[in-house]
């Protein structure tokens, strides 16, 4: 049976409508920022081993396997406000791992885009 998933509820996600903490980008530590810059790059949700992948090839980080994932996404519910990371981002079971996906409403869209420029192609 996979592990809960975690995807954020509509109270949270109402909670930090058009929101993104102050400081965000800068808080974030390298693995965090390939992290989250990975998925704004994304047209689709990725899975983990993929996420790792790009974060070992495209910014020559470390990775231990999901332990990394656990480690960087727990780092993010510590430094910001209860709720906000699930609030922007999802995880749903998929076969043998998680799928990870931005979910950003139009506000945090330009703040992200202000940070990280628009998407990849």
């Amino acid at each position: 049976k996979p592990p809960a998933t975690d995807n954020p509820t509509a109270k949270a996600k109402n909670d930090f409508e058009g929101y993104v903490p102050a400081g965000f980008f800068d808080q974030l530590t390298r693995k965090q920022e390939a992290f989250v810059r990975i998925l704004w790059d994304a047209d689709e949700p990725l899975g983990t081993s993929e996420i790792l992948r790009q974060m070992r090839e495209d910014y020559d980080l470390e990775t231990k396997g999901s332990s990394t994932t656990s480690g960087l996404l727990a780092g993010m519910t510590r430094k910001f406000p209860s709720g906000y990371r699930r609030s922007i981002m999802t995880a749903s079971w998929a076969g043998n791992e998680y799928e990870f996906s931005l979910v950003l409403d139009t506000e945090q869209q330009k703040q992200f885009a202000k940070a990280f420029g628009d998407p990849e192609e």
